[in-house]
């Protein structure tokens, strides 16, 4: 019964796969396939947007099967469905149980799916933008260079995104001072910069950026950027 499932599924019958997984749950209570039909028939529910019976068989099997359910992060997946049934996306979903289960600001893995949920955030969800900043401001507290370096250019768009440019300006800047090792990124936050500081009308500071860029990163695409942004200033 579960590899005739298994078949229906690859064949694309997912709702007869859930159905032959479930007549499994019911009726062989001591198979050892049943954990792997709580865990396949609640990713279909997922998939359809039947949440709450994912949920269902997702906690039986945390219930029943706790050292499987712990190899399959049940618990983690259990968290992003919470979520999903309050109406958050699915990346949005993932990242935020990500930061609840696994320590927030505390932890490596942590500050790293907030960077990501900011960054999703400023990108698609505008209506979310403060939220951003209130993941990225903390993450500038507790994080590593490398990661506060991520969160600073972030901060840069956040300013940028709610019109103050100028405060954009300094955020990017800031940035490419934390984490010298990432170049790429560092140049990167220097060019946005000056590009900040051309919008508010601070011609000296962005000519003393685009300046360093070029001696910094000559070749990079983003001191040629720069000279762009240097040559349409003069026209």
């Amino acid at each position: 019964m579960y590899w005739e499932a298994y078949s229906a599924q690859k064949l694309g019958q997912d709702r007869e796969a859930a159905l032959l997984w479930e007549k499994l749950i019911a009726g062989f209570g001591n198979s050892s396939f049943k954990p792997d039909a709580l865990k396949e028939a609640a990713e279909v529910y997922v998939q359809f947007g039947e949440y709450q019976r994912a949920l269902q068989y997702y906690t039986e099997l945390e219930d029943e099967y706790p050292t499987y359910a712990k190899s399959v992060n049940a618990s983690l997946r259990l968290e992003e469905i919470r979520y999903l049934v309050f109406g958050l996306s699915k990346r949005e979903a993932e990242l935020t149980a990500v930061i609840s289960k696994k320590g927030g600001a505390n932890t490596a893995e942590g500050r790293k799916a907030m960077v990501e949920l900011a960054r999703l955030y400023l990108n698609e969800k505008t209506d979310k933008i403060e939220r951003a900043f209130q993941l990225l401001s903390r993450v500038m507290e507790k994080g590593s260079p490398q990661t506060r370096q991520e969160a600073g250019v972030l901060l840069g768009e956040y300013y940028y995104k709610t019109g103050d440019i100028e405060r954009a300006g300094r955020e990017f800047f800031n940035a490419s001072l934390i984490y010298p090792e990432n170049r790429d990124l560092m140049a990167y936050a220097i060019y946005r910069a000056a590009q900040m500081m051309k919008l508010a009308g601070k011609t000296r500071e962005f000519k003393e950026l685009v300046e360093r860029l070029n001696q910094s990163f000559p070749a990079s695409t983003w001191a040629q950027e720069g000279r762009k942004l240097l040559e349409e200033k003069s026209k």
